[in-house]
């Protein structure tokens, strides 16, 4: 080996030991940061309904599935103060390898004292949903929905429009109907 190879091969040697030292932990902290932790509280603030507390995370994440995978999406408000109808939206889901995704919804819209346009809104949406069967004992009306892909159920209480719905993808169903009428007597106490 000619004197000009030793001395790159020695020279490439103490590059690597100088900068494998360089990355190594000094076992101190990490620098704080003055940025506060993400925290979801009982719901959007344009309403009080509070239709979301009533869903605790170790319950839909047995529901939802996914492990590691499982996430807790942000409420989201549903209109603003004053406005003819509020509301609030939670959301779950479990995002697996490739294609694999099941995703769970509830949202709750409340139109105030107007008792006549959420009948009718419900009407709309009935008569626009696939496979639409009625749902007895369930709110004031109730209506539902099965694919293999999607399950619903819309519900008409007072003047609450309560929609819950799951999609699955990949291979992975959506949460079974069942589930979603079990999850209905919840939201509808909140309402009470």
């Amino acid at each position: 080996m000619s004197r000009f190879r030793a001395f790159g091969v020695v020279l490439v040697t103490v590059s690597v030991v100088l900068a494998a030292g360089a990355c190594s932990s000094d076992s101190k902290d990490a620098t704080p940061t003055s940025r506060k932790a993400l925290v979801f509280g009982d719901g959007p603030s344009a309403t009080k309904l509070a239709v979301c507390s009533a869903y605790k995370i170790p319950a839909m994440k047995k529901i939802v599935g996914g492990g590691k995978h499982f996430r807790v999406l942000a409420p989201t408000s549903i209109g603003k103060k004053g406005d003819p109808v509020t509301g609030e939206t939670c959301s779950w889901e479990q995002r697996g390898s490739g294609s694999k995704a099941r995703s769970l919804q509830v949202e709750i819209r409340d139109y105030g004292k107007d008792t006549t346009a959420v009948a009718a809104q419900f009407d709309v949406l009935k008569a626009r949903t696939t496979g639409a069967v009625d749902v007895p004992n369930t709110g004031d009306r109730s209506f539902s929905s099965e694919s293999a892909d999607a399950t619903l159920l819309q519900i008409l209480s007072g003047s609450h429009l309560l929609t819950i719905s799951s999609r699955g993808a990949g291979g992975l169903d959506p949460v079974p109907l069942g589930t979603l009428q079990f999850m209905a007597g919840a939201a509808l106490a909140k309402l009470t």
